[in-house]
């Protein structure tokens, strides 16, 4: 079997076990490779591989096998439904593999179409964990640690 079709069938497999991003399908492959059971079977240098991994990527595009802006999209709603803040969605998305430039650009979208996204996600984080505002600075420490902003904070504490 060919380099390029048995990265082809590798990421086809993974991708119907796993949503990912072209860098941690990219990851995926590149162990995959190198590990004992085919470093023998491929030899090839890294720049060959990087080389053939990306085109693998590519048509994976090009079929819309591979679409990271669905997956951003999925994401997305999932950490909504877990009261996520912005900021923890943002790591979330980096730690992902997704690009600074599309994460940034999704989440400015989403703000834009709903300006309180961020004050919602605190009120229902706070109903959900059932946080008393009796100790206003243990209350005020846990909503910093669950990554929301002190404007928002201050927002709630007045409404």
């Amino acid at each position: 079997m060919e380099l390029d079709e048995f990265l082809f069938n590798k990421s086809i497999s993974y991708l119907g076990r796993y949503p990912a991003t072209k860098k941690k399908l990219a990851t995926h492959l590149e162990k995959k490779i190198k590990s004992k059971r085919y470093s023998y079977k491929y030899k090839v240098s890294d720049e060959e591989l990087r080389d053939a991994i990306e085109q693998v990527i590519e048509r994976l595009v090009e079929l819309k096998i591979l679409n990271e802006k669905h997956y951003l999209e999925s994401l997305f709603n999932y950490y909504c439904r877990s009261m996520f803040s912005i900021n923890k969605m943002k790591n979330k998305f980096y730690v992902q593999g997704f690009e600074k430039n599309d994460v940034d650009e999704f989440l400015s979208n989403a703000i834009f179409e709903n300006p309180d996204l961020e004050f919602d996600l605190l009120v229902n984080f706070v109903k959900k964990k059932k946080l008393r505002i009796d100790d206003e600075l243990n209350f005020r420490k846990k909503l910093f640690q669950a990554g929301f902003n002190n404007e928002n904070i201050g927002k709630y504490l007045k409404s």
